[in-house]
């Protein structure tokens, strides 16, 4: 249980704590005054990389203090990064292959047990990706031009 006053923290102080919460374990709660993200926010292909997405956010209402400071309990949950990949397992399991299919569980297992961001993660796979795509289109020009030879010849 982690308790951080974050009411009167500069925004840069809070980016930087967001950071650190990304090596905390899930289940991991935190308490504070200012939230860290939304509440009820879903994860998205544009977020997944934010602390949103391994965060939930539940305001606490019934705490009873002496001052008017409102509290916040985020829960690091990476089950919901887990289910948005097995979101698009099932939305894409006609269609994808299965490089692609161990694409997204890699990322998340990139994601869950290590601190990298998965933007850059998948940055290096993309890449990757193109190279890949590069070789297999010189490869099908080879067997084309193979193909045109041997018509050639007969």
């Amino acid at each position: 249980l982690i308790f951080v006053n974050n009411k009167s923290f500069s925004n840069d102080k809070n980016q930087n704590l967001k950071l650190r919460f990304y090596d905390l374990q899930s289940d991991c709660r935190i308490i504070s005054t200012q939230p860290f993200g939304e509440p009820n926010s879903r994860v998205t292909a544009r977020n997944i990389n934010d602390i949103d997405s391994i965060m939930s956010l539940v305001p606490i209402d019934n705490l009873i203090t002496n001052s008017q400071l409102k509290f916040y309990l985020q829960i690091i949950d990476y089950s919901r990064i887990e289910k948005y990949f097995n979101g698009i397992h099932r939305k894409r399991k006609s269609n994808l292959n299965d490089n692609q299919l161990n694409l997204c569980q890699t990322l998340f297992d990139v994601q869950v047990s290590s601190s990298i961001p998965l933007q850059i993660f998948s940055n290096n796979i993309n890449s990757s990706k193109k190279r890949f795509n590069k070789t297999k289109q010189i490869k099908n020009e080879e067997q084309d031009l193979s193909l045109t030879i041997n018509n050639q010849d007969k």
